[in-house]
């Protein structure tokens, strides 16, 4: 075997924006760039810069308000997880949610195999970015699942 029969590990980064992936492919790469933001949509590897203050700042809110909620409502003992810029595994994507929350498993959830019961989106601004989120996203968050009886999306405009 030469030299050059040997597969390096793929390691993402920006400069493979507009690679085509198959999720297979996409869940396997265990190394990428540090600073980006990396989705498998449609099948194309999409590179993105991490989001700005404007949208962690409320997601971080949100995260709080959901752990007071746990710890002092009378069912807050039902949300068992959240978690910020988490995967969505969708048919052909990986979408990367602005937050997630499981709810009603009664345990610890495993966010590689528990489908979240809630998927949070900031939009942001702007006519391209509202489609993509209320519509585009929404169609494979409904194809994954995650809107079936008793979930939901929820969309919050920046």
């Amino acid at each position: 075997m030469a030299a050059t029969d040997i597969e390096t590990p793929l390691v993402l980064g920006p400069d493979l924006a507009g690679t085509l992936m198959t999720p297979k492919e996409f869940d396997a790469v265990e190394e990428v760039e540090e600073d980006w933001v990396y989705e498998l949509i449609k099948g194309v590897l999409v590179v993105s810069p991490p989001p700005l203050e404007a949208e962690r700042g409320p997601n971080e809110m949100l995260g709080h308000l959901l752990i007071m909620y746990r710890e002092y409502h009378r069912r807050g003992k039902t949300l068992d997880g959240t978690l910020p810029e988490q995967y969505v595994r969708t048919p052909g994507s990986r979408r990367q949610a602005d937050r997630v929350i499981w709810a009603g498993l009664g345990t610890q959830p495993n966010p590689r195999k528990d489908k979240p019961r809630i998927v949070v989106e900031f939009v942001s601004a702007g006519k391209r970015s509202r489609r993509r989120d209320y519509l585009e996203k929404r169609r494979e968050y409904l194809a994954a699942g995650i809107l079936d009886t008793g979930s939901s999306i929820g969309f919050a405009e920046l």
